[in-house]
């Protein structure tokens, strides 16, 4: 693996992964993954690719994109229980594994702007993000610095997980 900001383009593309591979049946192939709400367009991959080949000088470089959906779930607030439920588990393990994966993605606690006020005071908030921050440390080895959290006036009563660079 090799990876994209050391390729001589003149603009850098913000990815989790970029994969480069090289044998003798398929000269050049490089897997981008990228973080995005959407699927890219196909006129955008072929302007990519495209732009790939010219520039490597290699025009039988296969390219490949894979997207990561940055929106991973949400999660109940307001509950008079700190410890973790199932449900809460599979929405924290599918973020676990990514950021695994790609350590430099950041996983954003979107909690709602009126919690802002709350957090501090609120105990069982507090202990609430608590847990999932140890949740995710203890069985995906997270590190603190991959969890921020995000105050949001769209969010009602729901922490929204969400991946960012």
């Amino acid at each position: 693996r090799k990876p994209l900001s050391s390729l001589p383009f003149k603009n850098k593309m913000r990815s989790p992964c970029t994969e480069i591979s090289i044998s003798a049946i398929n000269p050049l192939s490089i897997q981008i993954i990228y973080l995005s709400d959407r699927d890219l367009q196909e006129d955008g991959k072929n302007l990519l690719t495209n732009q790939i080949r010219n520039q490597l000088n290699i025009p039988q470089t296969t390219v490949v994109y894979n997207r990561v959906n940055p929106n991973i779930g949400s999660l109940k607030l307001g509950q008079e229980k700190t410890e973790i439920t199932a449900p809460e588990k599979v929405i924290l393990d599918q973020a676990g594994k990514l950021l695994q994966k790609y350590p430099n993605l950041i996983l954003s606690l979107q909690l709602p702007l009126a919690s802002e006020k709350t957090n501090e005071t609120d105990p069982l908030l507090s202990d609430h993000l608590e847990s999932l921050r140890r949740y995710l440390a203890e069985k995906w080895q997270v590190k603190d610095s991959q969890i921020q959290e995000k105050f949001d006036q769209k969010n009602a009563n729901d922490l929204q997980l969400r991946l960012t660079l």
